[in-house]
């Protein structure tokens, strides 16, 4: 029992691991409160995240703590032995719950209706849409900020694909914040079934049951339930699982539908070209050229239909990027957000992640001993390596947007479809530490819902 127990050299550089980006998330909350409070404004409120402080708590919240106890004590076990056909699906149950019971610590109306009915948000928006074919050919018009009728800054910051849903609900009578939210939060939490499936398919069946219990309790739960984002999220995510899918098993018609739904999410956030990198990187890894062009074909049938349609990405892209100046992109401070934002994403993503990337890339083989003929580094193509490479991507996505500077702040919600790929990197966790780091997501999200108040 004490040989169990006992911490291993791996398990002490785990803590090294987590130790270092703690103290990197400490540092961004010491500096951005003193910035705060001097002559730089960051415009954050609990930096790093976007919010403020008010630590609280009720009789509801238990409901989250007794979801968390349970899925760390016996979701290993079910994941293990669960048929495979039921697990996608119980991991999307369990996310949708957890979601739900994290923002149990406030009333309902504050916690999904009130942030969702902001001036600012999506559902303002809505009103305005006299029809579809106006939201796609008008929209880039009403980007600006200096025009009467322009879009609310949630809006005017994405392409029209993220309003569509929402307009959608309101022409069949499902208006409000109430029937939004459970669209956000169902569609959010796909992304946890997504992510199991794509383990499976880029590794094995182990690997797609240890990434069960971790995808059920998503760091983003925060998040999901109230922001726009979870629609990006469920979407992308469903889209890189359709691509690794499509190289498990072969077949060129399904990499043409992942490139479909590839191509939708880009006209739901700009910086889903970001995710066509870790796409690219599933092609590359397990993939065929075959494959690749199939998936290529798809993203350019839905970007050839919404241009002809009357809606052009990259002057919508351009646009934003000056109204994003005009705003408080031009405040906020790029020497601090360029390295803030990657304490918030590691909040995001949880203690895990790290330990999960730190794992994966120390287990990087650099020679393969398979040869391979499509590819001159075989090592790429080494499926040992596959989890290595996929997490990387979504952390390269993250270090590029953060340079980039059109990401200051609230990073936390928006790179939630670059955090579920590095969250990827749980699998290479040994089953002996699996609980504990599940607890310690558990407690990350906890504590960050019942310490800041977010305004989504």
């Amino acid at each position: 029992m004490q040989e169990r127990t006992r911490l291993s050299r791996p398990d002490l550089w785990d803590l090294l691991a987590v130790a270092l980006v703690g103290g990197l998330v400490w540092l961004a909350a010491v500096v951005g409160r003193r910035l705060e409070q001097g002559v730089d404004q960051i415009h954050a409120g609990a930096p790093p995240l976007q919010g403020q402080w008010l630590p609280r708590w009720s009789a509801p919240a238990m409901l989250a703590v007794l979801v968390a106890v349970l899925v760390v004590a016996y979701g290993p076990r079910v994941a293990a032995t669960v048929r495979w056909r039921f697990l996608p699906w119980l991991t999307w149950l369990s996310a949708t719950i957890w979601v739900v019971v994290v923002a149990s610590v406030d009333p309902w109306h504050e916690a999904f209706a009130d942030r969702l009915s902001s001036k600012y948000d999506y559902l303002a928006a809505v009103p305005q849409v006299s029809g579809w074919s106006d939201l796609l050919s008008g929209f880039a018009d009403r980007i600006p900020g200096d025009v009467a009728d322009r879009w609310p800054t949630h809006v005017a910051g994405h392409p029209p694909g993220i309003l569509a849903p929402f307009v959608g609900l309101d022409r069949l009578g499902l208006d409000g914040p109430g029937p939004a939210a459970l669209l956000l939060v169902l569609v959010g939490a796909s992304a946890a079934a997504a992510s199991v499936v794509a383990a499976r398919a880029l590794v094995d069946e182990g690997a797609g049951r240890r990434m069960a219990p971790f995808a059920a309790l998503m760091p983003g739960a925060v998040w999901v339930g109230v922001s726009g984002d979870a629609l990006i999220l469920g979407l992308s995510a469903w889209g890189v699982a359709l691509v690794a899918l499509a190289c498990a098993r072969g077949g060129w018609p399904l990499a043409a539908v992942s490139g479909l739904v590839l191509g939708a999410s880009l006209y739901l956030s700009y910086g889903m070209v970001l995710v066509l990198g870790i796409a690219a990187v599933v092609l590359v890894t397990r993939g065929t050229w075959r494959l690749a062009a199939a998936t290529a074909s798809g993203l350019v049938v839905v970007v050839a239909v919404v241009t002809l349609a009357g809606f052009n990405w990259y002057e919508g892209y351009q646009l934003v990027v000056v109204r994003y100046a005009d705003g408080l992109g031009g405040v906020r401070l790029y020497s601090y957000w360029v390295w803030a934002n990657l304490a918030a994403f590691a909040l995001a993503v949880g203690p895990a992640a790290v330990v999960g990337v730190r794992r994966a890339l120390a287990g990087l083989r650099l020679t393969s001993i398979e040869p391979s003929p499509v590819w001159r580094l075989g090592w790429v193509r080494d499926r040992h390596n596959t989890l290595a490479l996929v997490a990387a991507s979504g952390l390269g996505a993250a270090m590029i947007a953060t340079l980039g500077g059109l990401s200051k702040g609230e990073v936390e919600r928006i790179w939630l479809p670059f955090g579920v790929w590095v969250l990827l990197a749980v699998v290479a966790i040994p089953l002996r530490r699996a609980r504990w780091w599940l607890a310690a997501q558990a407690a990350v999200v906890l504590g960050v819902q019942w310490l800041v108040l977010t305004p989504w």
